[in-house]
């Protein structure tokens, strides 16, 4: 009969990511208000601030300085002890789509952490109701949304893009 040591216990590592108006937010604040029920079942899910949006995480990483998401993890290993799940979410990760050198940075840190295991999931909507979400977001904020305008500029660019002073959406279309 041979035991595991605690060292060689599993941890793994879930990254969720959801393009924005895909319910990301909500998915945190219940993480957020579950976080005992989760710790039960051996998933940390860390917050900052109070907050479950990894989001400061994502723009200190996209900006070369790796040491808050370094932390989240090695806090995680050590609040499991070695067995269970770190869960990770943000809005933000879903730059790990496009940008494959942030992905495989985050990848090979959670790996030089002793992570065993990582797993991505992204949270995807269809884009016309995408579309209809962000009409309602941007009217909210007295933008408006011309779909006239914006199919033609996708028809002839393949891209479109809009913005408020909070946020800045592009949409690529292949």
């Amino acid at each position: 009969l041979t035991t595991t040591s605690e060292a060689e216990m599993p941890i793994s590592l879930i990254l969720h990511a959801g393009h924005h108006k895909t319910a990301t937010s909500s998915f945190q604040k219940l993480c957020t208000n579950i976080r005992a029920k989760l710790l039960e079942k051996k998933i940390y899910f860390p917050t900052i601030n109070g907050d479950g949006n990894m989001y400061l995480a994502c723009y200190a990483a996209q900006k070369d300085d790796w040491s808050i998401f370094e932390k989240l993890l090695q806090h995680g290993i050590n609040f499991l002890e070695g067995d269970g799940t770190i869960l990770l979410s943000a809005e933000d990760l879903e730059n790990a789509l496009y940008d494959y050198e942030f992905a495989k940075k985050l990848s090979y840190l959670a790996e030089l952490q002793g992570i065993n295991s990582i797993k991505w999931v992204f949270v995807n909507r269809n884009q016309f109701d995408y579309f209809d979400s962000l009409y309602a977001q941007l009217s909210k904020d007295g933008q408006i949304l011309r779909y006239d305008i914006m199919a033609k500029h996708i028809l002839k660019n393949g891209i479109f893009s809009c913005s408020i002073p909070r946020y800045r959406w592009h949409f690529i279309f292949d």
